[in-house]
């Protein structure tokens, strides 16, 4: 499905934004029109923004693409622990897909996943766990010349040996048993996820029933912090003489100057269309998060009313 083949009045649809073959080669033959040879490819799984995790054949096309184009994928799965929705979403890493189309030779089945010179992976504790101050995060690649280099590198930025300690430590913490006639106990890690799933959920689906109520299209979310939203119903008329760019921000500014909604511009993230916007819906106490909903229905209805006077 091509990006391209929808207009103003059609909100795009999630495989529309899924990459593949065909569009992957448009942008290799774009880049280097422009002189520049591309040798990595980096995809966000969960995405961000638009708070969805790629199908596994999305993957398996990513992957297998990568490898015959030798072009390095960097899968930054950040926010792997935050799948909220796992039966909707059907999250698999990469590293899962890309090790089982190509599987490891039998004398090194139990070092290396078999992903060859071009998949890596990274992580980081800054999204699952609320804890980008700690500045910790993790890197996989089979390709040696890559694994040298940061190795070295690590010896001049390594993490602190007290953060290392407290991370340890977390890892592998236990719970107390939920009831006395529990002898079993949990990873700490283990019950924090859930709890956080629940709590991201329960967030993401009271602020698409507020879109919902007020007609406002979107990508249902099933992972991450945010939600994509289609505000391009509110995107001043051509007729004025602006550029998308100049739209989009002049939609931007109404928001967040008169309205006090901050929602970050896809421009901003090299969106090609104009008038979409990511709601970061955990960044908010929950007086904050109601008093948001509310603003956005101030905002929607005067908007809309506003709009049928000028016609």
């Amino acid at each position: 499905m091509d990006y391209q083949d929808f207009d103003d009045s059609i909100s795009v649809p999630e495989s529309a934004y899924y990459p593949n073959r065909a569009s992957l080669d448009a942008a290799v033959i774009a880049s280097e029109e422009r002189g520049v040879t591309p040798r990595i490819l980096l995809i966000s799984h969960p995405m961000n923004p638009l708070g969805i995790c790629y199908p596994p054949h999305v993957i398996q096309e990513i992957v297998e693409w990568c490898r015959e184009k030798e072009i390095h994928l960097v899968t930054d799965e950040i926010y792997a622990g935050s799948v909220y929705r796992p039966d909707v979403a059907n999250f698999i890493s990469a590293l899962k897909v890309a090790s089982s189309s190509n599987p490891p030779d039998d004398d090194k089945k139990e070092e290396f996943l078999g992903l060859g010179p071009y998949i890596h992976l990274v992580y980081a504790f800054s999204k699952d766990f609320a804890l980008s101050g700690l500045r910790v995060g993790a890197s996989y690649s089979e390709n040696p010349e890559i694994r040298l280099p940061l190795q070295k590198l690590n010896d001049l930025c390594c993490i602190s040996s007290h953060t290392q300690l407290l991370v340890e430590r977390m890892l592998t913490a236990t719970s107390s048993p939920s009831h006395e006639d529990e002898d079993e106990t949990v990873l700490w890690t283990k019950e924090f996820m859930s709890q956080n799933h629940e709590r991201l959920q329960a967030r993401g689906s009271t602020w698409e029933k507020c879109l919902d109520e007020l007609g406002i299209p979107y990508l249902p979310a099933t992972a991450g912090l945010f939600v994509w939203m289609d505000l391009t119903e509110f995107l001043p008329p051509k007729t004025l003489g602006m550029d998308d760019d100049s739209r989009e921000r002049t939609l931007y500014l109404e928001l967040l100057k008169e309205f006090g909604l901050l929602f970050t511009p896809g421009r901003s993230m090299k969106n090609e269309r104009p008038g979409f916007f990511r709601c970061v819906f955990t960044a908010a106490s929950d007086h904050e998060f109601e008093l948001g909903m509310d603003r956005l229905r101030t905002y929607v209805t005067t908007k809309r009313r506003s709009m049928r006077t000028e016609l």
